[in-house]
């Protein structure tokens, strides 16, 4: 019964025609359960890497989800773009969930937000309630409901049986990812103070000393399983959550260790929420 979705694949260096065709497959075999998850990218070397123009990724963006969108909707799709060029081309079998299944556009600066909500896509969030805030001014301005739209938010979540012992876990791992996705929001430049996002990144003994550590604007929920239910019920509250993604699986955090924080959350933590 659970769905399976992606978080996120970046579009723009990606062909459209295999996307569609992986998302019908998957979507084929698991009766209806996937959803597509898509992102705009903002790292310049991974485009620099496969000889893409960064400027492109917007355009690249939203002329491959429109062929996606006719591609899963059992269309017979003849195209000449600026990117792709199709004849013909139809994906047999098509999707099961017509007219598409379910697509999601990560964003974090506020033009990628925007183009998410006049596109007609749910939202997958990284950071404060206020982009769900942005998100939705943008779906009215576009003439859409914003409770007929999903946001899954993602926060990085770790349970243990003490505090102490749940800091001690994770905070080297926390520290890394910090310290990557500060040097390449430091590389997009994208918005304000991208350039010194690496600025204040607290030490790992400072973090388990002071046992708090924000990733992406948010705190990371990390604890005993009252705490994090206490941190998700504080987020719940200051906006609109209708999907909640744990980052979980930590970098460099041991198998064992993971397994059981995920074990720890499912029967401690999410019955509170269950309704």
């Amino acid at each position: 019964r659970i769905r399976i979705g992606t978080f996120l694949i970046l579009l723009p260096l990606h062909n459209p025609v295999r996307v569609a065709e992986d998302t019908a497959t998957v979507d084929l075999m698991s009766n209806g359960r996937f959803d597509l998850g898509v992102g705009l990218g903002y790292r310049r070397q991974e485009f620099a890497d496969q000889g893409i123009s960064h400027t492109e990724r917007g355009a690249r963006l939203n002329e491959g989800i429109a062929l996606i969108q006719r591609l899963l909707s059992d269309e017979e799709v003849t195209f000449d773009g600026k990117f792709s060029h199709l004849n013909k081309i139809r994906i047999v079998p098509p999707a099961l969930q017509q007219p598409h299944p379910p697509i999601w556009i990560g964003a974090i600066a506020p033009k990628a937000i925007e183009r998410a909500a006049k596109m007609g896509f749910h939202f997958q969030v990284v950071g404060p309630p206020a982009l769900v805030e942005h998100y939705d001014s943008c779906l009215v301005a576009a003439g859409r409901n914003p409770q007929e739209y999903s946001t899954a938010q993602l926060r990085w979540v770790h349970v243990a049986k003490s505090r102490d012992q749940a800091w001690e876990t994770c905070a080297q791992s926390l520290h890394y990812t910090a310290s990557c996705y500060a040097k390449w929001f430091a590389e997009a430049n994208d918005k304000p103070g991208d350039d010194a996002a690496i600025v204040g990144i607290p030490s790992v003994d400072e973090i388990i000393s002071k046992q708090e550590f924000d990733v992406f604007g948010e705190p990371a929920m990390v604890g005993t399983p009252s705490d994090v239910r206490d941190m998700i019920a504080d987020y719940v509250k200051r906006g609109r959550v209708t999907h909640l993604v744990c980052g979980m699986a930590m970098s460099g955090l041991a198998p064992h260790l993971i397994r059981s924080s995920m074990e720890m959350f499912a029967k401690d933590v999410i019955p509170a929420f269950r309704k």
